[in-house]
């Protein structure tokens, strides 16, 4: 969002960032809630299907680490000119972020099995739902708010922080994302060499 914010349209495009996030994150809420007991009997009892999909996505994990590591290496010259992100970007992007991070939402899960667990109505899970991932948005609207109301003073400022923000992720994004690949690889290597997964 910071680098969103950063741009022309900074405003904009970080409130389209956030508004993507916040829609996948709440689809997902939804999708988890009333798929519930399947998803939980295919995570409790996963098949040779499931360590195939985490190899590839192993490898997938491992290639993009791969590429944002060279992209952060500051030797590197670029490539060309970046083009300015659009709305439609903006919001993808946001969507984007929230699925990589999904599996680390662990108050969410809470959040969706204690909401299971009052046994509401359809309509009141949802608004609960709603009401969840809006008050999750608030933090982070003080970015596109903090663009608005100071303009162009706001964007050096952005922009130092999107500097900052650059500099930690590209040591630390490689680093994540290579470690989870390189786990979802040793995991289906174990499934298929021993025929159960690490865990």
């Amino acid at each position: 969002m910071v680098y969103l914010a950063a741009e022309p349209r900074g405003a904009l495009l970080s409130t389209m960032g956030l508004l993507g996030h916040t829609a996948a994150y709440f689809g997902s809420g939804v999708i988890i809630a009333f798929a519930y007991t399947e998803i939980t009997a295919l995570v409790s009892e996963p098949g040779t299907i499931h360590f195939v999909i985490g190899a590839l996505l192993g490898f997938v994990l491992l290639w993009v680490a791969w590429q944002s590591a060279r992209e952060s290496d500051p030797k590197r010259p670029p490539d060309r000119e970046a083009t300015p992100p659009t709305i439609g970007w903006a919001f993808s992007t946001g969507a984007i972020i929230n699925f990589i991070g999904l599996p680390f939402g662990v108050p969410y899960f809470v959040a969706i099995d204690q909401l299971l667990r009052a046994d509401f109505s359809i309509a009141a899970s949802i608004g609960v739902l709603a009401g969840y991932n809006l008050a999750y948005m608030l933090p982070f609207l003080i970015i596109p708010v903090l663009t608005l109301v100071m303009g162009e003073n706001a964007k050096a400022l952005l922009q130092r922080m999107n500097e900052r923000v650059e500099k930690v992720a590209g040591v630390l994004l490689p680093l994540i994302l290579g470690g989870i690949g390189i786990f979802l690889l040793l995991d289906a290597g174990a499934y298929f060499l021993r025929g159960e997964g690490l865990f």
